[in-house]
């Protein structure tokens, strides 16, 4: 009997494993919406909300991420993943996928190990110029490896990589068209701020400790502070610049004449993508793949603390085209907002050839390559 004309995804943990894979999938789904398509991935992440609200099936299986360093955890952490094994290869053998796509993490590795054991063809996709512990060893399984940024070429067998670059969002592609659609000569220029979850405080503190030249400066501020710092950032915005000064989203209003917003988070990045003159931020792999897709200009702030330093050297292939310019974290202090950040933003010649450069890293087609390389198992 024929296999189905049917795609698994294992994707999960993280939204930069959920994201890529939800890219791929909706894609696919629009040039073969003929294929089936399913996500595996575990009942308590990220994915068994993002999965169902993209429209997509959702099957959870058991796994765990493995410590680092010598641990009674590990003994645990491998009957987990074994137990989510042996679910995932009953649910290989009922769906009988035509191919499987995995994003990395410990989510997918279930998924990925029982297909590639059942012969079933498997592609994974690494985000990250350094590919995380899972990927490494799935990469050994594997029928293809495609990676978003060269160094990462080395941790994988040199016969299955290809050098794709990330899947982004139709939301985020969109971006891109506005951005240059835009008329920036009758605005002030605007500078993004976008701290996260992970140590957003101490980019917070950076801006907010140069907020009296940013006010001379004369230029649009849209701050995301992260959930856990935003009510001690709004408070101080509030103190400094006055409860009228400051806005709480980033919506556009007739009228709207406030230069300062503060969220928690931006639910329209694409749109913050289309209108920011320069964005300052971390260097998390998605964000840099956005970031010169869209063709915009950044400062970026590597997460020190990353396990495998990964975001300095996505931040520094980003940096190395022209394309950004980067200040450690430690060096992120109320004189480098004072006399390098805010000086761009009216440096006009400056920015336009960061934007220009942002094209030779960037990898536009990246979500229509990895369709192509799924879509090539179906048929």
């Amino acid at each position: 009997m024929a296999r189905p004309r049917r795609v698994l995804f294992a994707a999960g943990g993280s939204g930069g494993h959920v994201f890529p894979a939800i890219a791929v999938a909706e894609e696919l789904r629009r040039a073969r919406p003929e294929v089936d398509m399913a996500f595996v991935g575990t009942a308590h992440r990220l994915e068994a909300r993002l999965v169902p609200e993209a429209g997509f099936r959702f099957i959870a299986v058991r796994s765990a991420g493995i410590p680092r360093r010598p641990s009674w955890r590990i003994a645990p952490a491998l009957a987990t993943i074994a137990a989510g094994v042996a679910q995932s290869s009953r649910v290989v053998a009922r769906e009988r996928p035509s191919v499987v796509f995995g994003t990395g993490g410990f989510a997918s590795a279930p998924l990925i190990a029982a297909a590639a054991a059942m012969r079933v063809p498997t592609i994974i996709h690494d985000s990250n110029a350094v590919p995380g512990l899972a990927n490494r060893w799935l990469g050994k399984v594997a029928t293809e490896v495609h990676i978003a940024f060269e160094p990462a070429r080395g941790s994988f067998r040199a016969s299955k990589v290809r050098l794709t670059g990330n899947p982004l969002r139709r939301a985020i592609l969109s971006a891109r068209v506005e951005r240059q659609a835009r008329d920036r000569d009758d605005q002030p220029p605007m500078l993004a701020a976008l701290g996260g979850s992970q140590g957003a405080r101490d980019l917070n503190d950076a801006v907010l400790s140069a907020l009296p030249d940013v006010a001379e400066a004369g230029i649009r501020l849209v701050h995301q502070t992260g959930q856990q710092d935003h009510a001690r950032m709004l408070a101080a915005y509030r103190e400094r610049l006055g409860d009228d000064a400051v806005d709480e989203d980033t919506a556009p209003r007739p009228g709207k004449r406030r230069n300062v917003t503060v969220v928690p988070f931006v639910n329209d990045m694409e749109a913050v993508y289309a209108n920011a003159d320069l964005v300052l931020c971390r260097a998390g792999a998605m964000t840099v793949s956005e970031l010169t897709y869209c063709g915009v200009p950044s400062v970026l702030t590597p997460l020190p603390h990353a396990r495998t330093d990964e975001q300095r050297l996505n931040a520094r292939a980003v940096a190395d085209a022209g394309a950004a310019v980067v200040i450690e974290q430690a060096d992120l202090t109320k004189e480098a907002m004072r006399d390098t950040v805010l000086p761009l933003l009216h440096d006009g010649c400056r920015l336009r050839a960061m934007s220009a450069a942002c094209a030779t890293v960037a990898k536009p087609n990246a979500t229509q390559d990895l369709v192509a390389a799924v879509a090539a198992y179906i048929d």
